[in-house]
Parts: C-alpha cells; structure tokens; sequence
C-alpha cells in the first residue's frame, strides 16, 4: 500500500511540473487545486489548503467556496483571514467580507 501511495505522490508531482511547464504557474496552481478537491471526495484534505490554490490561480469563486467550507469546518487558521496575505486579492469580494463578519473580523489593510 506505501508503494501506490508513494507512487500516487509521484506521479501527482510529474502531472503537475508537465502542467507548469506546458501552461504556466497560474494553470499549474489550478491543476493542484483541482487534483486536491478531487482527492477530498475520498479523503481528509485541508479546505484552506485549496482554497489558497485556487486564490494563487485567481479563480476567487473557488477559493470562496472552499473559505466557506473551511469555516464550516471551523478550520483554526481562519483566524488571521483579515491579515494574512494571501487573501488579499479577495478583499473587494462580498463573500469574503461576509465571511469575516461572521467571525467577527475586521479587515487590516
């Protein structure tokens, strides 16, 4: 079972420097989101994880989605979503800043 789940690793590593390569940084991040979200449907995956992919590729309906899903999760790095960088591209969105008046969070520009 190690064997198909190193394997698994590998060849998720090989798909996603062909994709990088082949289409660039921004569709290489949505291959990992995709891969990721696809891989939840039978396993434990992080919801902030890919919801960060989904930002890095700029696709903020997913993000959102998966933000959402994270604080339904009660996910505990949610708690610096006002300030944490990565989200920055979100801050204009309505989702998003609903979501932090449900956690009683403020943004800081």
């Amino acid at each position: 079972m190690l064997f198909n789940e190193n394997q698994e690793l590998e060849d998720s590593a090989a798909d996603l420097g062909r994709v990088h390569i082949e289409s660039g940084y921004m569709e290489a991040m949505k291959y990992a989101g995709e891969q990721l979200a696809e891989q939840s449907n039978i396993k434990f995956v992080h919801s902030m994880r890919v919801a960060r992919l989904y930002t890095f590729c700029g696709d903020k309906e997913q993000a959102l989605d998966w933000l959402e899903k994270a604080y339904e999760e009660r996910y505990t790095s949610l708690f610096s979503l006002n300030v944490d960088l990565h989200w920055n591209n979100l801050h204009q969105e309505p989702r998003y800043l609903t979501l932090l008046d449900k956690m009683n969070l403020t943004l800081r520009k």
